[in-house]
């Protein structure tokens, strides 16, 4: 069993102090009084994928095969256009809060969000979404959603999806929640 500590990542043991050289369990055998060392990284995991620190607080990342955990609410200035993936966000019991007047986030034909939420019973939250089109909180237009934790809530759309909207493309709920969104068409 491997060891855990909270804000930190398990890496793995190794042969000297540096953490250069990892020990194969397999492989290498002991034959001598043999001293490990833990590497640690600094962030959390979800599902076996580490995660690492993001301080900004106006705006997200786009570029794919990134997962973070975020330090502070996020206050966009535009939508959050996720284009490429998989993007994996842990909210971490912040918010990411909408840029007046639009939607928080749009997945395109490529892009992948995957949101994650480690914080419990005071989940992290998407909000303040306000479009005169479809999809206040989010807009899938053929990428694809996963959902697993968080909640999207205080959205809306003048038209389809106060909370999330999908227009081509995939969503899947995994956990998390969607409530307390408007829209005048198709909730």
């Amino acid at each position: 069993r491997n060891p855990s500590a909270d804000g930190y990542y398990f890496d793995g043991w190794y042969k000297e102090a540096a953490c250069t050289n990892a020990w194969n369990f397999s492989t290498d055998t002991v034959t001598e009084n043999t001293t490990l060392y833990a590497n640690w990284i600094v962030g959390h995991t979800h599902n076996n994928i580490a995660f690492v620190a993001w301080n900004e607080s106006n705006s997200l990342p786009t570029e794919g095969g990134y997962s973070y955990y975020l330090t502070n609410d996020v206050t966009l200035t535009e939508p959050w256009n996720v284009s490429v993936g998989p993007i994996g966000p842990c909210l971490n019991g912040h918010t990411i809060i909408a840029a007046t007047g639009n939607r928080a986030i749009y997945i395109t034909e490529n892009g992948v969000l995957n949101l994650y939420d480690c914080a419990g019973e005071s989940a992290g939250k998407i909000t303040g979404g306000s479009t005169t089109g479809d999809g206040g909180g989010i807009y899938i237009n053929g990428g694809t959603f996963n959902m697993y934790g968080g909640k999207v809530t205080g959205s809306s759309a003048s038209q389809s999806g106060g909370g999330v909207c999908i227009d081509g493309g995939t969503f899947n709920m995994y956990g998390g929640t969607i409530t307390s969104n408007t829209a005048v068409n198709n909730g």
